[in-house]
Formats: structure tokens, sequence, C-alpha cells
């Protein structure tokens, strides 16, 4: 894509150039300190890309043929939590389960587990490489743009195929509806009205990811918890 669009418009990969070869992290580089405001925070932060990382290793084994077990997927998040707190020790961003990565795996077919890990070794190696950094960072926003509408068209009909596995009474649509308006409607929100509450309650209502998940899963529970929609599942 890169190469296609060096015949309309050019290239700029000076700052490859002008960048130095070798990263050195900083331990703790923006200081250290607990404060309890912002671990609630951050734990909000983190709750957002647990529930979308579940739902992800769901539709990753779902294409996969395998049955996965609560155990398995208590690793994963335990794994990206504790790759997270690494990540901010050392000046970096939080590691999450990306919708992106799961859209190459369904478009390559390519899935195995001594490919992925391979992959991460070379790019936690080359991640110490600044030229190979701003290599990517040249890339014109257009062809990221791009990319990023074929993988995520891949997840969301991914999504719907597995939506359609599902039995849409009036309970389900109550269980899906309710989540889905409430977390698009916290978009909306103007910020003089954002402004008057604290700064736990503003960051819960602008996550979509956060505020919907955790309403369907507590509205399924309660709903589809119930013994008598249990019993209806089953027959």
């Amino acid at each position: 894509g890169t190469i296609a669009y060096g015949f309309f418009a050019p290239l700029k990969f000076g700052i490859v150039g002008a960048a130095p070869w070798i990263y050195q992290p900083q331990f703790a580089a923006f200081g250290f300190g607990v404060n309890p405001m912002f671990v609630l925070v951050f734990l909000l932060m983190m709750l957002s890309g647990i529930t979308s990382a579940l739902s992800q290793y769901n539709l990753l084994a779902e294409w996969g043929g395998e049955k996965l077990q609560g155990t398995r997927m208590s690793w994963g998040i335990f794994t990206q939590s504790i790759t997270a707190a690494l990540a901010a020790l050392m000046g970096s961003f939080s590691a999450t389960v990306y919708p992106s990565n799961l859209a190459i795996i369904r478009a390559s077919r390519v899935g195995s587990a001594k490919v992925t890990v391979t992959a991460g070794v070379l790019l936690f190696i080359l991640g110490f490489i600044l030229k190979f950094d701003m290599f990517f960072v040249a890339i014109p926003p257009n062809i990221i743009a791009a990319a990023a509408t074929v993988m995520f068209g891949i997840i969301i009909m991914s999504s719907v195929e597995s939506l359609g596995r599902v039995k849409w009474d009036r309970i389900n649509l109550l269980v899906l509806g309710f989540p889905l308006m409430i977390s698009l409607g916290g978009m909306f929100v103007s910020q003089p009205v954002l402004a008057t509450f604290p700064l736990l309650v503003q960051q819960f209502i602008t996550q979509p990811t956060l505020t919907g998940p955790v309403l369907l899963y507590i509205l399924h529970f309660i709903f589809n918890g119930m013994p008598s929609r249990r019993k209806e599942h089953l027959m």
C-alpha cells in the first residue's frame, strides 16, 4: 500500500534517517507514586481491555474449533494485566488484545502459537531499534486507515456471524439493546456536564468499551441466569 501511495504523493522517510539506532528504556520515566484515584482509573481501563479480550478469546476459539476453558482465559487475562503494569513502569503503553490482530488471523488463516510467539519475540527485539519504529511512523495515515478499514470490517462481520446464533427473543433484545444505547450515549455527553462528575465516573461514562460490556454481563447474568431461562436454553 505504501509503495502504491508513493506513485501519487511523495513519501517522507526523513525521520527514519534522523532517528538514533537504539532505544534505551528508562525505569519509571515519569516518576513513581501511588494515588488511589489513579489506581481506580487504571483498573477501569484494564477492565475495558479485559472485557474486550474475553470476547475476542471466544471469537478466536470459535474460528479454530477450540473448546476454551475458564482457566485458559484466566491465564490470558493474568498475563495481560502483568504486562500492562510492567509497561507502565517502563514508560510504555499498556498491552491488550487488539481486534486487528484477530482480523489478521482470519485473513491469513494462520493461528499457530509458534508463529505468534516467534513474531512477538522479533517485535520485542526490534522495538528497541528506533529506526525500525520510525519506519512505521512514517507510513502515510491513509495507508493505515485503509488497512484498518479492511481489518475491522472482518471483525464486525465475524461478530455479526456470532450474533446470528443467538435466539433473539424479547429478553435478549433488552439485554443487548440497553447496554448498546447507554455506551454509545456516553460518547456524546458534553464536557460541561462531564466536569460535574468525579474523574472515576467520567472515565466510566466516556468509555463505551467499558460501560457496554459491564452492563451486558450484568443483564445477561440477571435475566438469562434465571432457572426458567436456563431450562429454556437446554430444551
